[in-house]
């Protein structure tokens, strides 16, 4: 068996799976070539019997030689497709393909100076130009291993040659000296065919590296991603517990009669409260939407008055900063979810005061290209273009002195506009500022008794249940709704507060309920509660996590749910709800 080596001037990762295709790619290709070379040396034989030129017996002795080496390579290639391992021993393959090739270029060879017909030029000529087809259908079948077209090629076509140049006439002296010069050329040709289909392979196996190397970044991405939301779910909670408490006592503290100075203290605390809040809540909304229980609920939206209420949110803010808060409205409707739209407009207003020191700050309503759009511009530092987009990404801040805040407000603005469908802008020139622009479709106004808000009823005082694991969170519950007239129960379970039911047997009007609790949740704490009094008590959730799956649950529940650190007006404004909804029953 020979020895197959193919000389490599580098040695990529790849190069064994690069030698397996190039030996496949023989194995696969070689049947039909084979087939058509012995059908046509069979014509040839035929002929040249025909013709007298030669005797039967050679003629015989010759094709019977090709059709047996036919034989014998059609069933190695038989083997090699059964072989189970046969790409990995490529080498051996490559091989015995390589000595059937020399048998087979040396039948032909050797044999057409046997089948040269004597003083017929034409039958002679007609020879040389079917071998040199062969070799040209050879380049295209074993081109792409050099040492099995070289191993058919050259005994092939040198025989020939070396026949004609002992001739000694004229035309087959030519004959050998075009020889000579073809020979190498189609060498020259072979090598560059060769090295096309090794570049080809090695393309093809890089591109397959590529992408498996891309999608193996890309499942570091959503590991990574996945980590951010599990480090959310599981840090969320602890960390929201006592900004939750804080809130709650600030609240009830600011209730009670103190002096000037401890008031102000009690003040500074409230707004710093309430900063954290701003940030737990940009943390939440990232959740939620990727947690996907974030639903619209779209219908008309009157894009003036939400800007003029926006703008006097933000401008005691502006005012001492020394920055104008302008707004331009204009009697515009939008097709878009009221509440989301807010969310977009607070941030990209909020954003723009924020980050700028001097000048003013405007919110306008425009109609562009058919839509309504939303317009804030700003006298801010600018944007630089390469940071265009990547001010929409999480957590990235174009203006990285400053430390206020997540760099989470524009990429919630950004999830949010393709939830619902709008179409958001950004233009900026460094030193001069930004403006952002959202548009959304516009919409027809409503009918004025739709468009008018119910009234609010008055706050009415009840008799409220409050269970929390927390110690911290139970006294600033109890202080606040004790302090907005409520009577108020608190426990750290069920279990506790079914105890302290079974002394005084008075039915709550509400039930307050952290979603985590050390022993079980409060999905199933509510349900045991109502189960056990025989009464469909309304309740509410408030919870601090932020994992995906246990918002989904939550918003699969049906029960109304605040999100830790919770806004007091929010949570005064469920209260309520829920005991005049109990009042109802």
């Amino acid at each position: 068996m020979l020895a197959v080596r193919s000389p490599d001037k580098a040695a990529p990762p790849w190069l064994e799976q690069v030698r397996q295709e190039q030996v496949a790619g023989l194995y696969k290709n070689v049947l039909v070539g084979m087939m058509s070379t012995w059908l046509a040396g069979g014509v040839l034989a035929l002929l040249l019997v025909q013709q007298h030129v030669i005797d039967v017996a050679v003629a015989a002795v010759w094709f019977g030689i090709v059709t047996l080496l036919t034989i014998a390579r059609v069933a190695l290639a038989l083997v090699y497709a059964r072989a189970p391992d046969a790409k990995r021993a490529w080498r051996k393959w490559a091989s015995w393909f390589t000595a059937g090739c020399i048998a087979g270029g040396l039948s032909w060879g050797v044999g057409s100076v046997f089948m040269m017909a004597p003083d017929r030029l034409d039958l002679q000529l007609l020879v040389i130009v079917l071998l040199s087809a062969i070799v040209y259908g050879a380049l295209a079948s074993f081109g792409r291993w050099i040492p099995a077209f070289y191993g058919f090629f050259l005994p092939a076509m040198i025989p020939t040659a070396i026949w004609s140049l002992a001739q000694g006439d004229v035309v087959h002296v030519a004959y050998a000296l075009l020889a000579a010069i073809w020979i190498p050329s189609v060498a020259w040709l072979a090598l560059r065919f060769n090295a096309g289909v090794v570049q080809a392979l090695t393309l093809g196996f890089e591109n397959a590296a590529l992408a498996e190397d891309l999608r193996a970044q890309k499942q570091l991405a959503e590991d990574a991603n996945l980590a951010k939301s599990r480090f959310l779910a599981a840090a969320s909670h602890d960390l929201r517990q006592p900004v939750h408490a804080l809130g709650l006592l600030v609240g009830a503290l600011k209730h009670e009669r103190l002096e000037p100075a401890a008031a102000s203290l009690v003040d500074k605390i409230d707004a710093a409260t309430e900063s954290l809040d701003d940030l737990f809540s940009a943390l939440l909304d990232i959740s939620r939407l990727d947690a996907g229980v974030v639903e619209p609920r779209v219908r008309p939206v009157a894009v003036g008055p939400l800007l003029e209420r926006l703008a006097d949110e933000v401008r005691p803010e502006a005012e001492a900063k020394g920055i104008d808060v302008r707004v331009r409205p204009r009697d515009v409707w939008v097709l878009s979810d009221a509440v989301m739209l807010e969310r977009i407009a607070r941030n990209l207003i909020s954003n723009a005061v924020r980050h700028t020191e001097r000048g003013s700050v405007l919110a306008a309503v425009r109609i562009v290209e058919g839509r309504g759009a939303i317009e804030v511009w700003d006298t801010g530092p600018g944007i630089a273009a390469h940071e265009r987009e990547l001010v929409f990404r999480e957590f990235y801040q174009a203006d990285k002195s400053r430390t206020k805040g997540l760099g989470l407000g524009l990429s919630i603005v950004r999830r949010l506009c393709t939830l619902l469908g709008h179409e958001i802008d950004l233009r900026s020139r460094l030193g001069r500022g930004s403006v952002v622009r959202v548009s959304a479709r516009l919409a027809q106004a409503p009918e004025a008794a739709d468009a008018a808000p119910l009234p609010l009823r008055e706050t009415c005082a009840g008799r409220i249940w409050v269970i929390d694991d927390d110690h911290g969170v139970r006294a600033g519950m109890q202080a606040l709704l004790t302090n907005w007239g409520h009577e108020v129960s608190v426990a750290a379970s069920a279990d506790e507060m079914l105890g302290a039911y079974a002394q005084d047997k008075r039915l709550p009007d509400a039930i307050l309920c952290d979603y985590r609790l050390t022993e079980g949740d409060g999905f199933a704490a509510i349900d045991r509660l109502r189960r056990e009094l025989g009464a469909s008590v309304p309740a509410a959730l408030i919870t601090g996590d932020t994992a995906p799956e246990q918002l989904r649950q939550a918003a699969a529940s049906g029960l109304p749910v605040l999100h830790k650190p919770v806004v007091k007006a929010r949570l005064r404004a469920l209260i309520g709800n829920l005991v005049r909804a109990g009042a109802e029953r």
